[in-house]
């Protein structure tokens, strides 16, 4: 009964969250295919691995939702910047400047991001105990990892026939 209790204050605290995301006037496209879908499984997960308490629940998720959207913020820039150092390697027209610029674009792109989890980990650390914040670290790696599987065994195109584990890198482009 007290996991049920949490999964709907989590679930109702991630919809609320979400809904809340989308700016005053903007259109109404709606959320990603399947992000709803991805983030309800999260919070099932979480609630599973960090075993939270109806009152940590009511805590940890606000901070948590806060956190992953400003965490999603900070990969989008970097992988900008992976993008733009990567269509720069395909050429052969840029100096060493540029090439360095873009480097440490992509660098500071990271180092903005490691240092919003470090910020983050103190927040963490006022709503819950030390043993359940490194839960919610290993938890997220976990679902990650969850993700990647499933996403090879039923991505858009369904199951894949190699189905071997090994993970391609995608073709440049």
């Amino acid at each position: 009964m007290k996991k049920i209790l949490v999964l709907t204050i989590a679930s109702l605290t991630c919809l609320t969250v979400s809904a809340q995301n989308r700016p005053e006037g903007a259109p109404d496209k709606g959320p990603r295919p399947g992000f709803e879908q991805i983030e309800s499984m999260k919070v099932a997960f979480f609630t599973s691995e960090l075993d939270l308490s109806p009152e940590e629940a009511s805590k940890f998720w606000p901070v948590y939702n806060k956190y992953s959207k400003e965490l999603r913020e900070k990969e989008h820039s970097t992988h900008e910047a992976f993008r733009a150092m990567e269509e720069a390697a395909g050429n052969d027209g840029k100096s060493d400047i540029e090439y360095k610029k873009l480097v440490d674009s992509y660098l500071d792109a990271k180092i903005k991001k490691d240092e919003l989890i470090r910020l983050y980990s103190s927040e963490f650390y006022k709503v819950l105990s030390p043993e359940k914040v490194a839960k919610m670290f290993v938890a997220e790696e976990h679902f990650r990892f969850k993700m990647i599987e499933m996403w090879r065994s039923n991505g858009p195109q369904g199951p894949r026939p190699e189905g071997n584990g090994q993970y391609k890198h995608p073709e440049p482009r």
